[in-house]
């Protein structure tokens, strides 16, 4: 049986790192890293980002994911200094949808040469669609480099409002990097 980036990527699955292939391959295995936080200038943003429980600003601070497949479903749970955050990933076709609190975003995922792209299409807001204006802006890319899995992840509102911003990366947990 496919997993479930297999089937969004589909042929492009395989000519992912493979680091990302494991990562996406094999569920029920922790990560573990280091990652970089920026939130928000504005006092406004960082109380909503407090009160969100989004992850702490602070750099090179422990971060770690741990996937695990429901089903059809991923839950993804990922940890940044003594910050938890969880969400669920989901496939209807080729498109896949992760969900959190009360939202849900479409994503694009594609495949650049040997690193996975994924920006946001939709956001649902208690099953309502937001407008492009008020709907969360999120660009991701992983890829390998050095041995390991790095990231780099913005959320936004709208087309010009910063949220949050974290980078870092990943290994196996108790692995060296893979070279």
């Amino acid at each position: 049986m496919s997993t479930l980036y297999e089937r969004v990527l589909g042929a492009d699955y395989p000519r992912l790192a493979p680091l990302l292939q494991k990562l996406h391959r094999e569920h029920e295995q922790h990560w573990q890293g280091e990652a970089d936080v920026r939130w928000a200038s504005q006092r406004w943003l960082r109380v909503l980002l407090w009160l969100g429980r989004l992850p702490a600003e602070g750099t090179r601070q422990p971060c770690s994911i741990t996937l695990r497949e429901r089903g059809k479903r991923e839950l993804w749970q990922r940890s940044f200094g003594q910050r938890r955050m969880a969400s669920t990933q989901h496939a209807d076709g080729d498109t896949l949808y992760e969900s959190f609190g009360p939202f849900r975003l479409q994503l694009a995922s594609t495949r650049h040469r040997t690193t996975l792209e994924q920006h946001s299409v939709a956001t649902r807001m208690l099953g309502m669609r937001l407008p492009a204006r008020w709907a969360l802006r999120v660009q991701a890319i992983e890829r390998e480099y050095d041995g390991r899995l790095h990231f780099d992840v913005r959320i936004g509102i709208g087309p010009a409002l910063d949220l949050l911003h974290y980078q870092g990366w990943l290994l196996p947990a108790g692995g060296a990097p893979c070279r």
